[in-house]
C-alpha cells in the first residue's frame, strides 16, 4: 500500500509541476502577444 501511495502521491505532484510549467509558458506567451 506504501509503495502504491508513493507512485500515485509522485505522479499527482509530477502532473500538478508540468501542468504550472505550462501555463506559466502560457501566460508569458499571452503576455508578450498582448
Amino acid at each position: 500500500p506504501d509503495e502504491m501511495t508513493l507512485m500515485s502521491g509522485t505522479v499527482v505532484i509530477s502532473t500538478l509541476v508540468v501542468h504550472s510549467l505550462l501555463g506559466l509558458r502560457a501566460s508569458k506567451r499571452a503576455r508578450s502577444a498582448a
